[in-house]
Parts: structure tokens; sequence; C-alpha cells
């Protein structure tokens, strides 16, 4: 190779790093949208108890399973180790639930609580939502928010 060509292609070598330094740091920095709590499609509930207030905002039931938005102020799932008990007239349908949890400000949560097993459900649900939460996997769960509300199956 004679030295012409090295010098050229340490300069296309050093072209390339800086435009795709320059793609990534403009890019990868990038703001990422801030994410909205939903509007409430339901009137809204509200419990307080020992530091914690869970606000029951969003409901829906479908064929393919109930859904539920819970606004949670005093800690989150990680702090508390939730867990979620779903009854119909009395009757439990579903103790284990798959959700995500968006982080809304310091001990400030939005969490989804989603079940798929609904079978044998009539049309219209009179559900009853119980939260369970204790501080540490070491105690029962000793803190209990229950909510009730009616639910009509969505096609």
């Amino acid at each position: 190779m004679s030295k012409k060509s090295v010098v050229l292609s340490s300069i296309i070598l050093i072209a390339a790093v800086i435009a795709l330094s320059t793609i990534y740091f403009v890019h990868g920095h990038q703001k990422q949208p801030v994410w909205q709590m939903p509007a409430p499609d339901i009137p809204v509930q509200t419990r307080t108890f020992d530091g914690l207030t869970f606000s029951l905002r969003n409901a829906a039931y479908t064929e393919d399973g109930v859904s539920l938005g819970i606004e949670v102020k005093g800690g989150g799932q990680v702090e508390n180790d939730l867990a979620y008990e779903f009854y119909n007239d009395g009757h439990r349908f579903a103790s284990s639930v798959s959700g995500k949890m968006y982080e809304l400000g310091d001990q400030h949560y939005y969490l989804t609580a989603d079940t798929d097993e609904v079978s044998d459900l009539p049309d219209r649900l009179n559900l009853k939502i119980n939260i369970l939460s204790r501080k540490s996997a070491l105690e029962p769960h000793r803190l209990s928010a229950t909510f009730e509300v009616p639910l009509n199956k969505e096609n």
C-alpha cells in the first residue's frame, strides 16, 4: 500500500467514526417522550392505609381478561410486594396477575393489573379487587385495600 492510500483510508475511517458518533449522541440521547397516565374511565375510588394511597382509576372487562389501572402514592410494587385478588359476587376467580409499573415521581406509580382467568364468568361482573401489601418478604400480607366496581363485558 502506498502512503497516499493509507492516508486516504485513515481519513475515511476517522470521518466514519465522527459521523457515527454524532448520530449516536444526537439520536441516542434525545429525551424520551414522557409517559402520561390515562384519564380515568370509571369513577375514581381511593383507599389509604399505612402511608400508601391506592386510587383505582381504570377498569375493563373483555372475553380476554380483566384489566385495572391503579395509581399508587407512597411506594410501588417493589417497596410493598403487592398482590391482587379478583372476586365476582364473593367468589375469587383470580389471584395471579401480570402488569406493568410506570414511575410518575418519587414514591408515585401507575400500576396495571391484568388477569386472563375469566372463563365461565357472566357478562356482568360485580368485581371486587383486594390489593394486599407487605413491607418485606418475611412478613405476611398485612395491609389490604378493597375496591368494588360493576363491569360489563366489552366486545
